[in-house]
């Protein structure tokens, strides 16, 4: 089973569309590279599957669970503490505290 599945994945800006129909999936222990010229949506996709902005439509499975919060542009990774106060910092810890 994926680890990563993404389906008919869109984003619009307004009347532009960045992502048209993206699908692809990633197995357990793969890397995956995402190249493209600047602005062609490498970040906004990967935004889209950290949960930091929304999708226009389409879906993104992790580990087989529909995230759809993900899609609604919810944060999908959350930290319990503070990360400077168990000495982390942001953002390369990987980890998004909301208070």
């Amino acid at each position: 089973m994926a680890i990563l599945e993404i389906k008919n994945l869109y984003k619009n800006f307004g009347r532009t569309e960045v992502l048209k129909g993206v699908d692809f999936s990633m197995e357990e222990g793969e890397v995956v590279s995402i190249i493209g010229s600047s602005g062609s949506g490498k970040t906004t996709l990967l935004r889209m599957i950290a949960g930091i902005g929304p999708a226009t439509s389409g879906e993104l499975f992790i580990d087989g669970e529909e995230m759809k919060q993900a899609l609604s542009g919810y944060l999908s990774v959350l930290c319990e503490q503070d990360p400077k106060s168990v000495g982390g910092t942001l953002p390369t810890d990987g980890f998004y505290y909301v208070q």
